[in-house]
């Protein structure tokens, strides 16, 4: 599977939004579980907001990640890791979270 992995929130702590990159301290258990997704097979790659493409690369390295592609752009993908997300199921329930 294809897997979109958000940065802020999700491997990096927030420290603003979007965080700046090497301020943030690394979420529990995301190294490793990228690590997992990676040997299973899957392709990960980071989606983010961030303005700063290149300083999430250098963050991503200094905190001993694996070689990933960042992108700020939606590509095709299986599954989105995302904290600030809300899964569609339909718009009635939508309408419901914001009612």
């Amino acid at each position: 599977m294809r897997v979109a992995v958000d940065f802020d929130g999700v491997i990096c702590k927030r420290t603003g939004i979007p965080t700046k990159p090497g301020l943030g301290r690394q979420m529990g258990g995301a190294l490793d579980s990228i690590k997992y997704l990676l040997s299973l097979g899957h392709e990960v790659y980071i989606l983010t907001s961030n303005p700063d493409p290149v300083g999430v690369k250098k963050w991503l390295k200094k905190n001993k990640f694996p070689e990933l592609k960042v992108t700020n752009i939606k590509e095709p993908s299986h599954i989105y890791i995302d904290d600030r997300a809300v899964r569609f199921t339909n718009w009635q329930d939508i309408r419901k979270y914001f009612g």
